[in-house]
């Protein structure tokens, strides 16, 4: 009986290891992963709050990919604009209007690249500080045989 609640202290001490968050790039943006579940950015600005300065990196980062979405998209319109006026057939379309969309692309781009850079700066910091330091995912597995664990390294 003593080995058997030594043995079951164990196992949930080790199940109650913090897991490393993962920063994927996508065209559709950051998608943050831990274990096999997606996480929102709301969720990961949760798990970052345990440290002051990795919450206050991690909403930089925020903000830079909200202001990249608004200059990406205007950027997109002023673009849009004279090609349309070309392809419906308007005299003369304003191509400053297209240089000025292209430049604010431009900025989008660079601010959609600094905001991954912030994200992925928090979240490397906090995986070292809280993740899970031995690269083990232990689980506990119930079946009609009785109870199992399963480690994954």
């Amino acid at each position: 009986m003593k080995y058997t609640s030594t043995i079951l202290l164990f196992i949930l001490s080790i199940s109650s290891l913090a897991q490393n968050i993962e920063l994927t790039h996508s065209i559709a943006g950051i998608k943050f992963q831990r274990e096999d579940t997606e996480l929102s950015a709301k969720q990961v600005q949760q798990l970052l709050s345990v440290d002051e300065n990795l919450s206050l990196q991690f909403k930089k980062s925020r903000k830079l990919y909200t202001y990249s979405g608004i200059s990406g998209f205007a950027g997109g319109l002023l673009v849009m604009l004279p090609v349309s006026t070309l392809i419906l057939g308007g005299d003369n379309p304003e191509w400053a209007l297209a240089g000025a969309g292209a430049a604010l692309l431009g900025v989008s781009f660079a601010l959609s690249k600094s905001s991954g850079k912030n994200a992925q700066e928090a979240i490397d910091q906090y995986n070292l500080s809280y993740g899970n330091k031995t690269g083990m995912r232990p689980s506990i597995i119930l079946s009609g045989q009785g109870i199992g664990i399963n480690i994954k390294f």
